[in-house]
C-alpha cells in the first residue's frame, strides 16, 4: 500500500509540475517562476527528469525529429536551467546544425538559426552555472560561423572576428581556464579579417 501511497504523490506531483510547466505564459526555454515552482515540487528528481529529456533530445535528433528534439531541450532546460552543458547543446544545436548552409540553403535563415543559437548562450549566461562556458561557446560559434559561413552575416567578417575577439574575453574574464594569452587567438583573427 506504501508504494501505491507513493506513486500517487509522485504522479500528483509531477501533474502538478506539468501544469504549471505548461501555463507559465513564457515561451523558449523556461526560467520564468514556473520553473522555480517546478523544481522546488521536484526537488533533486528535477535534475534527474532534466538528464531524461536530453536523452529524448538525442534520440529525436538521431530519428530525424528536430523539432521534436527541441521541445525535449526546452524542457530540459526548463527542469534545469542551471545546466551550463544544456544551454551549451542547444546553442551549438540551433547554430551549427539547423544553421549550416549543408541543411538550410536560404541565407537569411541560416543567419536566423545562427543568431538564435547566439541568443541561447546570452539567455543561459543568466541562469547557468557557469557563463563563462557559455561565452567561450559564443566565441566558438563566431569563428565556426567565420569559417564555414562568414558571407551570410548580414555585417562582415570584421564583425564576426569582433564578436568571437569579445566573447572570448568574456570567457576569460569569467575565469574559464586556457584563455589567459590570448596571443594565438588575436593572431588567428587579425588574419580573418579583411582591409
Amino acid at each position: 500500500m506504501k508504494a501505491r501511497q507513493a506513486l500517487a504523490i509522485v504522479l500528483l506531483a509531477l501533474g502538478y509540475a506539468a501544469f504549471d510547466f505548461a501555463f507559465s505564459g513564457s515561451s523558449g526555454a523556461r526560467t520564468g517562476s514556473g520553473t522555480r515552482s517546478v523544481q522546488r515540487l521536484l526537488g533533486p528528481a528535477a535534475e534527474l527528469l532534466a538528464d531524461v529529456q536530453w536523452i529524448r533530445f538525442t534520440r529525436a535528433l538521431i530519428r530525424g525529429e528536430h523539432d521534436r528534439a527541441l521541445f525535449h531541450a526546452d524542457s530540459a532546460l526548463a527542469l534545469d536551467p542551471q545546466a551550463t552543458e544544456g544551454w551549451d547543446q542547444l546553442a551549438t544545436h540551433l547554430a551549427t546544425f539547423h544553421g549550416s548552409p549543408e541543411r538550410e540553403t536560404d541565407p537569411r535563415r541560416r543567419e536566423a538559426w545562427f543568431l538564435a543559437g547566439i541568443e541561447v548562450t546570452h539567455r543561459g549566461a543568466a541562469f547557468a552555472s557557469d557563463p563563462g562556458r557559455l561565452a567561450l561557446c559564443r566565441g566558438l560559434l563566431y569563428v565556426n560561423r567565420l569559417q564555414i559561413d562568414p558571407d551570410t552575416f548580414p555585417e562582415s567578417r570584421n564583425a564576426l572576428c569582433d564578436a568571437a575577439l569579445e566573447a572570448f574575453e568574456e570567457a576569460r574574464d569569467l575565469g574559464v581556464g586556457g584563455l589567459e594569452d590570448m596571443d594565438e587567438l588575436e593572431r588567428y583573427l587579425a588574419e580573418q579579417r579583411r582591409p
